[in-house]
């Protein structure tokens, strides 16, 4: 069973795997701000604090699997940033996509009316699944992997929910 629920600090353990994942580092910029137990418990931590970001743990079989976000919450336009990562053991299974469903109806629930996303253009299974929600394209840019330390084409997505 995936539910949403509120961060936990003990969710700080877990995160550590994402430090090592050669995916994760490819495919986001997600471990620029986080690299320590400490740093995932200060992102943790303001999260409970935050009135810009909601930010739900992943729980798949009462287990910490992810987190999935909306970012730079914004009553006037009713728009908000998706964010997901989820963890290398749990992907694959339909995860991640049930936590948007969740994650959107969560937003709807706050007056949010239009998710939008980026996704590095060689993420072609983020892309996939996003296209399949429902997202479409509607901007593209550039943006620095500091990972790969190159510069990578973006492509921001939308959906109205």
């Amino acid at each position: 069973m995936i539910k949403l629920r509120k961060l936990h600090i003990n969710d700080s353990i877990p995160m550590l795997d994402f430090i090592n994942d050669f995916e994760t580092k490819r495919n986001t910029n997600f471990l620029k701000y986080s690299k320590t137990k400490e740093d995932f418990q200060n992102f943790i931590n303001n999260s409970i604090i935050s009135k810009k970001h909601i930010h739900f743990a992943i729980e798949y079989n009462g287990s910490y699997a992810g987190t999935v976000s909306l970012k730079n919450l914004d009553s006037k336009t009713k728009k908000a940033e998706f964010a997901i990562v989820v963890l290398p053991i749990y992907r694959g299974f339909g995860i991640g996509s049930k936590a948007l469903q969740l994650i959107e109806a969560h937003g709807k629930s706050i007056g949010i009316n239009i998710i939008y996303l980026n996704v590095f253009n060689d993420n072609i299974r983020a892309i996939s699944i996003y296209q399949k929600a429902g997202f479409v394209k509607y901007f593209t840019t550039f943006r620095k992997n500091e990972f790969q330390n190159k510069l990578k084409k973006l492509i921001w997505m939308k959906k109205i929910i």
